[in-house]
């Protein structure tokens, strides 16, 4: 280290014992802030979730009960199924 570098270092601390009260201030806000973006991350994800389940379990419902509604008209329209070669 040079000694240019140990006067910035040793200006660096001197400002910090100075001001240490407002470094530990602004810290503080900026903890949370990032609290505050980390909750309200996490009710999005779990709302986006709950809308994605949601969602996929109607889009699975209405896709087996078209299935079954397809057998059935093919089964009553006289199709038969020969299982087996």
């Amino acid at each position: 280290m040079s000694f240019e570098d140990c006067v910035v270092a040793v200006g660096i601390a001197t400002q910090f014992q100075e001001r240490s009260k407002e470094v530990f201030k602004m810290v503080e806000e900026e903890t949370d802030l990032a609290k505050t973006q980390l909750i309200a991350t996490q009710v999005l994800y779990h709302e986006v979730w709950m809308l994605i389940s949601n969602t996929y379990i109607i889009f699975c419902f209405f896709y087996c009960t078209l299935f079954i509604l397809i057998t059935k008209g093919a089964f009553d329209g006289g199709c038969k199924i020969k299982l087996g070669t």
